[in-house]
C-alpha cells in the first residue's frame, strides 16, 4: 500500500531538512550518501508507514523502524505517518526531528550499516547536523515559517537527545552483561537490542531521579532474577511476557523520556 497524502508530505519535509542542511553545510560526512538514499527511497516507494509490519518482527517489534533486507523501510505510524506536521509549533518540529531521525539511522542501515555501527555513524551525523545549524541558527531559523529562538532551540534539543540516544546504544557493546534490565534482556536476548537500552535510559534518566522510582528500581532488582532463569528457558513464556509487561513499559519509557526532553527545552 502506497503513502498516503500526508505521510508523502511529512518524508518530503524531512527532504526538504535535509536539503536545508546540504546547503548550508555541504561538506557534513555522508550528508551527500543520505540525500541520494532519501530521493531514491522516495522514488522506488521504499518508505512505509506501518506499524503491524514493524511489530511482526520480534528485534524490531518495539523500535520506531525497520529495514527489511537492507532494502524496505518500514515505520511506525505514529512516527510522522498520522498528522501533518505544522513546523511553525512545537509539535510539528519534534515530528520532523523524530521522522528524520529515525530514517537517517535507517537509511546507514540500508547503506551496507550493522548494528552497532548504525548507531555510531547516526550519532555521528546527528552531532555534525547539529553544529552546523548552531553555526547557521539565522539561515536555519529564516527556512522556517515562523521560527523563533525558542523553537530553534527545541529543534536543537531534539536533535541532541536523538544523537544521545543513538550514542548509548553505540557504546552498549562495551558494557558489562549484566544491566539489571534483566527481564527484558531475557525477553530480547541481549542488552544490546533497543527495547533494552530504551529501559536502561529511562531507568537512568527518569526512575533514578526520584524516590518512588529508586524504590521501584531496588525491589526488581532483588525479584527479577528469580524470575530470570525459568523465563529464559521458555520461549511461549517470554512471548507472554513481552506482550504483557515489556511493551507497556516501553510505551510509559517512551513518554516518560519525551515529556523529560520538553521539560529540558521549555516546551510543554
Amino acid at each position: 500500500m502506497g503513502l498516503t497524502q500526508t505521510q508523502k508530505d511529512n518524508v518530503a519535509k524531512v527532504k526538504a531538512f535535509l536539503d536545508l542542511i546540504k546547503k548550508i553545510c555541504p561538506d557534513i560526512s555522508r550528508l551527500t550518501d543520505l540525500v541520494n538514499r532519501l530521493t531514491a527511497n522516495v522514488e522506488s516507494d521504499l518508505i512505509h508507514f506501518d506499524t503491524k509490519a514493524v511489530e511482526s518482527q520480534p528485534e524490531a517489534a518495539s523500535a520506531p523502524a525497520y529495514t527489511k533486507n537492507k532494502k524496505d523501510i518500514y515505520i511506525r505510524e505514529d512516527v510522522g505517518g498520522t498528522s501533518a506536521m505544522d513546523l511553525s509549533t512545537p509539535g510539528g518540529i519534534g515530528d520532523l526531528i523524530n521522522l528524520f531521525a529515525t530514517l537517517v539511522h535507517e537509511m546507514f542501515h540500508q547503506l551496507c550499516s550493522d548494528h552497532p555501527k548504525t548507531y555510531e555513524e547516526t550519532s555521528d551525523f546527528l552531532k555534525e547536523v547539529i553544529k552546523c545549524l548552531k553555526d547557521h541558527k539565522d539561515e536555519t531559523k529564516s527556512a522556517f515559517t515562523g521560527m523563533n529562538d525558542t523553537l530553534f532551540n527545541g529543534l536543537i534539543d531534539q536533535l541532541e537527545t536523538h544523537k544521545q540516544s543513538e550514542a548509548d546504544f553505540a557504546k552498549a557493546k562495551d558494557k558489562p552483561k549484566d544491566s539489571n534490565c534483566s527481564i527484558a534482556t531475557a525477553v530480547y536476548g541481549t542488552e544490546l537490542e533497543p527495547e533494552v537500552q530504551l529501559l536502561m535510559r529511562y531507568r537512568d534518566q527518569c526512575l533514578r531521579q526520584n524516590r518512588g522510582g529508586q524504590v521501584f528500581i531496588n525491589v526488581y532488582e532483588t525479584l527479577s532474577p528469580k524470575f530470570v532463569t525459568t523465563l529464559r528457558r521458555s520461549h511461549s513464556l517470554r512471548s507472554i511476557v513481552r506482550f504483557v509487561f515489556v511493551r507497556p513499559a516501553l510505551a510509559c519509557a517512551r513518554r516518560g523520556l519525551r515529556l523529560k526532553s520538553a521539560q529540558r527545552s521549555g516546551i510543554s
